[in-house]
């Protein structure tokens, strides 16, 4: 593409998905047949349900998930983020700023030399991280309000689009 062009070119690729942590290996799986949702027992639930009462609720009812590995591996200093900025911050938001850089590192770019513009393009949905699963939990909260090191704008930007 010549300096001055307003085409995009797609030039590097990054995700995650159950069962691979890579474009590569996510398709190798599709290829290879692979099943990589995780099925979970009743008991296992986070809210803990016998059969009897998931048969008798819907009979629909899937205990199944797709998880992805390395989920807790964010290194925040790398990011620029403070630790406490990184505990608040929603782990989809975490890994999509792991992915966006390895998708600039599988482009073979440098955004520090090259000269013209680098982006990375996706798309969100509103989240509900933060509400559902740290404003639930009183503790949480005791230690936000008391040890905060970022005001609330850094909480939202860390938890929402």
């Amino acid at each position: 593409m010549s300096a001055g062009s307003t085409g995009v070119a797609i030039v590097g690729m990054a995700g995650r998905f159950p069962g691979a942590d890579g474009v590569a290996k996510f398709w190798q799986n599709i290829k290879d047949g692979v099943e990589s949702i995780s099925r979970f027992a009743p008991e296992d639930l986070e809210i803990p349900m016998p059969s009897s009462a998931i048969d008798e609720r819907t009979s629909h009812y899937v205990c199944a998930k797709g998880v992805l590995e390395g989920v807790d591996q964010f290194d925040a200093r790398f990011f620029g983020y403070l630790p406490r900025e990184a505990e608040l911050m929603d782990p989809q938001q975490r890994i999509f700023l792991e992915i966006c850089w390895e998708a600039v590192e599988h482009a073979g770019y440098d955004p520090h030399r090259y000269p013209g513009a680098v982006g990375v393009f996706a798309g969100c949905y509103i989240d509900t991280y933060l509400i559902a699963n740290l404003c639930s939990d009183p503790a949480f909260l005791a230690r936000l309000v008391d040890s905060i090191q970022v005001g609330s704008l850094q909480t939202e930007l860390g938890n929402d689009k």
